[in-house]
């Protein structure tokens, strides 16, 4: 199935992923993929040592071959700052990874894991995901993301409850990646004040899917779902302390409140009145929206001393970050579009197979005609 392969590290002077069991036909726009590592690098404050992605495998005449495909990014800037630091540091960031890393590799030198943790892969992890986009976008399928809470500042409703998607560009357009204008100028605040104290700031934000077929995902076995997938890709993103999919809360709800009701649309098609359950039911694609909400926790590195522990020694010591990020909320989001994709695009390949573009598509069309039929 569809999936990728990050070759390198934050401290790498090149930084390459191996994308596999991509059809072949497969349209891959270069401009694409550039889009969305901007978008990246800006919500992470890296815009100016993020050159382009690079194509090097598996496109011919822009146009997937079926070969993996390799794509590289120059990544000499910053490791050129990593170089920088001569010393060892032994003194572990606490709530990071570095103390228990540290322990379980037996590591002298807290800068190894604190690179190895680093979001700077997460460039990758975007640019990849540029050809499972394209590869959804093929059959009408649109992911978005947008922030929702930043400390104590949050929208007042979702904005994936509405008939129409949020405004993709009221989204990036925000310094929080929150379409609200007032919610936005809220978590400035909060930001500004944060900043000030040396602290940093969690939150939330909701990623929506639309265009997808009903169908996917598994409800024979558990770990098949696709309520199961999404959530543990989400998961391996660093910083996630909760999934929830459809409305928030839906589980303080009685039964007769928390599903929706069945029903016909317009083009005599299978549907929901509402959508409480975020586009799953059992595990499964409903043909609605998939609406997740994820919770972010703050940053563990903060612009002040906080206590720690010396590795090396088992003294007691004092942390300072050498810079610190007051809020990651609108980056993580990004990068779970990210995963969404790959996940979405090996859901779309379990069930209509194929080799090729034109295989995949004759594929889809029919399971679609199905459906059609089965409701008339």
């Amino acid at each position: 199935m569809m999936r990728y392969e990050i070759v390198g590290e934050p401290q790498s002077s090149v930084l390459a992923a191996v994308i596999q069991d991509v059809p072949s036909g497969l349209p891959v726009r270069q401009d694409a993929i550039d889009v969305d590592v901007a978008r990246w690098a800006n919500a992470s404050d890296c815009a100016e040592e993020t050159p382009g992605i690079a194509l090097r495998s598996g496109i011919a005449g822009g146009l997937t071959t079926g070969a993996p495909i390799l794509m590289t990014l120059d990544n000499g800037a910053y490791a050129q700052a990593c170089a920088r630091r001569v010393l060892k540091r032994s003194i572990a960031c606490p709530g990071s990874v570095e103390a228990v890393g540290m322990q379980k590799y037996a590591l002298d030198d807290s800068d190894i894991l604190e690179y190895r943790a680093a979001a700077r892969l997460d460039a990758m992890r975007v640019a990849a995901a540029g050809v499972a986009r394209e590869f959804l976008a093929d059959f009408g399928v649109d992911i978005i993301s947008c922030v929702t809470r930043i400390g104590r500042a949050a929208v007042l409703s979702s904005p994936f409850e509405a008939s129409k998607p949020p405004s993709q560009l009221d989204i990036e357009t925000s310094s929080c990646r929150c379409p609200a204008f007032q919610a936005t100028r809220s978590m400035e605040i909060e930001m500004a004040r944060a900043r000030v104290k040396g602290d940093t700031l969690g939150g939330e934000f909701e990623l929506g899917v639309y265009g997808l077929v009903s169908g996917l995902g598994s409800l024979c076995r558990e770990g098949d779902a696709l309520s199961a997938r999404m959530a543990q890709a989400t998961f391996s993103i660093e910083g996630i302390s909760g999934v929830e999919f459809g409305r928030a809360g839906r589980h303080e709800l009685s039964g007769f409140d928390a599903h929706d009701a069945l029903r016909l649309d317009a083009n005599g098609e299978l549907s929901r009145e509402t959508n409480k359950a975020g586009g799953l039911e059992g595990g499964v694609s409903t043909g609605m929206p998939l609406v997740m909400r994820a919770h972010v926790v703050a940053p563990e590195r903060l612009g002040r001393d906080v206590a720690s522990i010396d590795m090396e020694t088992f003294e007691e010591g004092s942390y300072r970050a050498p810079s610190f990020s007051c809020c990651d909320v609108p980056a993580k989001a990004i990068v779970a579009e990210s995963e969404a994709a790959f996940v979405l695009a090996r859901a779309y390949r379990a069930k209509f197979g194929g080799d090729s573009m034109g295989d995949i598509r004759a594929s889809v069309a029919a399971y679609r005609a199905r459906l059609e039929r089965a409701v008339r």
